[in-house]
């Protein structure tokens, strides 16, 4: 079993402040606040028949080189998603949302809410930290004394696929800030699509910048759309390791 955790290092009072490029693990920082991202640089640029070196490098961030796994890890095509808290009608409507314009995606992938726990792929929670902790512990080491608003966790098995995970929106550091915790569910949803990193990329308008973005982005982009659908392409193998994904990247 390996699993990876990210949290939204964001400040609210600090997103004003931002006017050039800007965002999470699993958000982007306003001040340095992030743990370090892994950045790609690539000797020869690798360039697919409908995807760009950049695009190639953007999605390598976001995922190969985004932690010491240094492989893809995916989900499975069926994805369910659990949620923990209903008490904020407006995010479940978010969540409902996010869930019906995922699956208009040609990503290979379908996706549903589900009312069995047990069942699910991925529990989201609008709580505050510790009754988070306290339903994934594996969470508490890092969460603990961070100043993360958001977190996301995963865990995938020996084969690369996804079998757990988690998206969470801090209610109480977030609270009344309904546009920000709109974005943070946006971007840990993100996360445990199997997208474990950042991109530091300026040229690309994206919920996974490495700093956030103002105004906020509150939807995913064309560009996100795009590395969600190259992800999932059926060319593209769970455990894959950059080499064979270069190989592979060349014929999309």
């Amino acid at each position: 079993m390996e699993s990876l955790i990210r949290g939204n290092m964001i400040h609210r009072k600090a997103i004003s402040c931002i006017t050039f490029l800007g965002c999470c693990i699993f958000l982007s920082c306003s001040k340095s606040e992030l743990k370090p991202v892994a950045t790609f640089f690539s000797p020869s640029p690798i360039i697919g028949k409908t995807y760009t070196a950049d695009e190639i490098i953007a999605f390598k961030q976001l995922s190969i080189n985004s932690v010491t796994h240094y492989k893809i890890v995916k989900l499975p095509p069926n994805v369910s998603f659990y949620l923990k808290d209903t008490a904020y009608a407006y995010l479940t409507e978010e969540l409902d949302s996010i869930i019906r314009k995922l699956n208009m995606l040609d990503s290979n992938l379908t996706f549903s809410r589900t009312t069995d726990s047990l069942a699910s792929t991925i529990k989201v929670y609008f709580r505050d930290r510790e009754s988070y902790i306290r339903q994934e512990p594996a969470t508490a080491p890092t969460l603990q004394n961070s100043s993360y608003t958001g977190y996301g966790y995963i865990n995938w098995n020996s084969n690369g696929q996804i079998y757990h995970g988690s998206a969470f929106v801090d209610m109480v550091r977030t609270m009344g800030d309904t546009l920000f915790q709109r974005h943070v569910i946006h971007h840990e949803i993100m996360h445990t699509l199997g997208f474990l990193g950042h991109t530091s990329l300026p040229q690309f308008h994206t919920i996974m910048f490495k700093y956030t973005l103002t105004p906020l982005i509150l939807d995913y982009t064309s560009f996100d759309k795009r590395m969600i659908q190259l992800l999932y392409n059926p060319a593209i193998k769970a455990n894959m390791n950059e080499a064979k994904f270069n190989e592979a990247v060349k014929n999309l």
